[in-house]
């Protein structure tokens, strides 16, 4: 069993639990990313 994947055991937290909060704050990062970019003027 590879070191990212759950064992089934209960932990508290599972790394899918971590999984899913990472996933979460890169796509809040990837969406403040695509406001950034579209609030930027067009360059000449």
């Amino acid at each position: 069993m590879g070191t990212n994947e759950c064992c089934e055991s209960g932990c508290d937290p599972c790394v899918w639990d971590i999984y899913r909060t990472e996933l979460q704050k890169w796509e809040q990062a990837q969406q403040g990313t695509k406001n950034t970019d579209t609030a930027k003027p067009a360059q000449p």
